[in-house]
């Protein structure tokens, strides 16, 4: 069973030790820039992977440039993992996922495909290029999409059709190398507007280390409405 999630104390103190502020510069102090962070950081919140068997993952939420992802309005958040004995941040390259993957030691063909794209997803893809992704599966799932509690979403029949025979659920299948390809489809975009349609792939070696290839765009604008949000 993975070990409990660790308390807020416990992650402050170790960003305390592991995490240091650059320091402002001569203007950002006049205008009242704090030097330091304060380390603060909001409750911990689980972030379920059935892979990880040796480890639990969770995101928080932190003051602006303390965490490797930026959020609104001025603030930051990260994924960690926690053995029960250490914690690592996960920062979203692939050296990070790669140690992860070689403490939990597990084949990734022993994982639901879906669930390993969903850890993938998290810790490489969110906070790119675009900087948000949602896994789809099948172009019916783009025709009912949406995003989270949020409907409204129109797929453009004309381009869906086009590509849709290009969508591929997730998958994991063997390498040539001796090692594993996962694959899997993302709609992609800022926040709401996930317009672009696209295939994501990595290869990933017998000991664990990954390899992003670049992301094969299928349509940059798959929805021909999306839901509208006031910021």
């Amino acid at each position: 069973m993975p070990p409990a999630t660790p308390t807020t104390e416990q992650i402050s103190q170790w960003l305390r030790e592991h995490v240091k502020k650059k320091r402002p510069g001569r203007f950002a102090r006049w205008f009242g820039e704090p030097e330091h962070f304060t380390y603060d950081v909001g409750r911990p919140v689980e972030v379920p992977v059935r892979f990880l068997i040796r480890h639990r993952l969770f995101s928080v939420d932190g003051e602006d440039g303390l965490l490797p992802l930026p959020a609104l309005p001025d603030g930051s958040w990260g994924i960690f993992a926690a053995d029960g004995d250490t914690l690592q941040l996960l920062e979203p390259e692939t050296g990070s996922l790669s140690s992860l993957l070689a403490r939990e030691n597990r084949p990734l063909d022993q994982g639901d495909p879906a669930d390993v794209a969903r850890l993938f997803s998290l810790v490489l893809v969110t906070g790119r290029e675009p900087p948000h992704h949602e896994i789809v599966a099948s172009a019916d799932e783009i025709r009912q999409f949406r995003w989270g509690l949020m409907e409204g979403y129109q797929a453009d029949d004309t381009a869906l059709r086009s590509v849709e025979h290009m969508i591929v659920p997730p998958a994991i299948g063997e390498s040539p190398t001796g090692g594993w390809v996962l694959t899997f489809t993302t709609v992609a975009g800022w926040m709401h507007e996930l317009y672009e349609l696209g295939v994501e792939t990595f290869e990933i070696s017998g000991q664990f280390t990954v390899v992003r290839h670049p992301r094969q765009i299928f349509h940059p604008r798959i929805f021909q409405k999306v839901p509208a949000i006031w910021y």
